[in-house]
């Protein structure tokens, strides 16, 4: 925090300054070397490092293994809520067919290849 609001907050008694890679991660180096994904509550502008997950993207050859390991676990869970939107507010005739075969453990069945469907 900066300007107005670094001189507010630091006159708050009860202010605390809250973790960025748990309260607002976007997978870089510094966020994956001190925190584990599964204790990350929102993931900010991950897109821009491990790609947007509705265009299926490819693995970077160059990311660690921990990168896309925590880049995997994001695709997923933004298509679990996906999955679980649908199932909740979509009649059977909205709902995309889950067929596809490209990183289907990761992609949930969305994905029939790489690039927007």
């Amino acid at each position: 925090i900066s300007g107005f609001l670094s001189y507010y907050f630091s006159k708050d008694e009860g202010y605390v300054q809250l973790n960025r890679c748990i309260y607002a991660n976007n997978v870089d180096d510094e966020c994956l070397e001190t925190v584990d994904i599964s204790e990350v509550k929102v993931a900010k502008d991950y897109e821009k490092v491990c790609g947007d997950p509705l265009k299926c993207p490819y693995d970077q050859p160059d990311w660690s293994a921990e990168k896309l390991q925590t880049c995997h676990q994001l695709h997923r869970k933004f298509y679990e809520y996906r999955y679980q939107f649908e199932e909740k507010f979509f009649d059977k005739g909205n709902k995309q067919e889950r067929i596809g075969l490209f990183k289907r453990e990761i992609f949930l069945g969305y994905c029939r290849q790489p690039g927007s469907d």
